[in-house]
């Protein structure tokens, strides 16, 4: 962030260290800019998620904080809720929502996870108070964009 708002390096160390200060380039100068989001893209595994090192072979395999941040990330560079990394991402999140509303990490529930998650969502135009609606809520108790509000997510799975 010190070159300010017209530097753009494609990453700003680790992956996660990228998605954290893409988010605030976005607040201080608007959006982030295209190279760093081509690095967040270019990330992204087959599942849909991203994985801390931003290696996207799948090794290490994605997980539900790193794919949050990338959501975030994203939105600060100016995708919006059809975009296909976006919705991918979205729909890797919920796959991972356990049956409780919780998202896990280490296999244990995970306020952080869950927080992260929520703010991802949100970020990609989702109100989450209104996706937690018995409306939005697969058979299994699970958020499902097919059912989130706004739009119809035929497709998705």
């Amino acid at each position: 962030l010190d070159g300010g708002c017209g530097d753009d390096p494609a990453d700003y160390g680790f992956f996660g260290q990228t998605a954290v200060a893409m988010q605030a380039k976005a607040a201080m100068c608007g959006t982030a800019g295209p190279a760093s989001v081509a690095t967040v893209r270019a990330a992204q595994q087959a599942d849909g998620g991203w994985s801390f090192d931003g290696d996207p072979s799948g090794a290490p395999e994605a997980d539900v904080d790193t794919t949050s941040l990338a959501i975030l990330a994203l939105v600060a560079g100016g995708a919006g809720q059809d975009d296909p990394a976006v919705v991918a991402g979205l729909a890797f999140l919920a796959e991972r929502q356990s049956s409780s509303g919780w998202w896990e990490a280490f296999g244990s529930a995970s306020p952080d996870s869950t927080s992260r998650a929520t703010l991802a969502i949100a970020a990609a135009g989702w109100l989450a108070r209104t996706a937690r609606g018995a409306a939005s809520r697969t058979a299994r108790g699970r958020w499902s964009p097919a059912r989130w509000p706004r739009r119809s997510w035929a497709g998705l799975r």
